[in-house]
């Protein structure tokens, strides 16, 4: 399973289920609590609920695009454990 937030050249035309493609576009923070959590507002923000991937389009070759997992494992983060970065709800599965 890959980690959210990972990112990976892929020869694919569509995304693979859990993927999505580094071109910029704005996520709901709801919608992708998790991956705010690591990613921020690194690659911008949309108001207040809104949050940008990275834009990489430009940066792969013919045939190929940037895609980043937006399901998968969360990275432990500097050392804490995972228990110690969710929210309770989160950590229960709710």
């Amino acid at each position: 399973m890959p980690l959210i937030g990972e990112i990976k050249l892929l020869p694919y035309e569509e995304s693979p289920r859990g993927w999505m493609p580094c071109s910029g576009q704005t996520l709901h923070i709801n919608e992708y609590p998790k991956l705010y959590m690591i990613l921020g507002t690194k690659f911008g923000k949309e108001g207040d609920l809104g949050f940008r991937l990275p834009d990489m389009r430009a940066d792969a070759k013919p045939g190929f695009r940037y895609c980043i997992a937006v399901e998968g494992d969360i990275p432990a983060l500097s050392g804490i454990s995972q228990t110690e970065t969710l929210p309770q709800k989160e950590r229960s599965g709710q």
